[in-house]
């Protein structure tokens, strides 16, 4: 991820509704961005995300698993006791620092696309 602009597009669990709009959503502003690394990440299992992008013909986005709970623990994302990462979007300047994040309060909400989109173009 180092050397490239990167999005992170972290959501609670792939397969519900929201989660699947706010991925097919970054998933079709890839285009735009052909030089920044565009990741989602959930506690799905790899096998949940490759068949649920075989099922929605998701190809250029590239999901991470933390089935694990690593990165929920160590970004403090993780959701305990229901085992889920809270829904956000951080963006990542070349160098790995944050330079943007969106903490969604809501499980059930979707994320500001437009301002991450926005403070995407301010990067590049």
């Amino acid at each position: 991820m180092l050397g490239k602009i990167t999005l992170l597009s972290v959501v609670p669990d792939i397969n519900t509704p929201v989660c699947s709009i706010q991925t097919q959503r970054f998933n079709s502003t890839m285009d735009q961005f052909p030089e920044v690394n565009f990741l989602t990440i959930s506690t799905n299992t790899t096998e949940d995300q490759q068949k649920w992008c075989a099922a929605e013909g998701v190809k250029n986005m590239e999901l991470v698993s933390d089935k694990e709970e690593s990165f929920g623990y160590e970004s403090k994302l993780l959701i305990p006791d229901e085992g889920i990462l809270a829904r956000s979007v951080w963006i990542l300047d070349p160098d790995g620092k944050v330079v943007y994040r969106q903490i969604v309060t809501e499980l059930t909400d979707e994320p500001d696309y437009e301002k991450a989109i926005a403070e995407l173009k301010k990067l590049i």
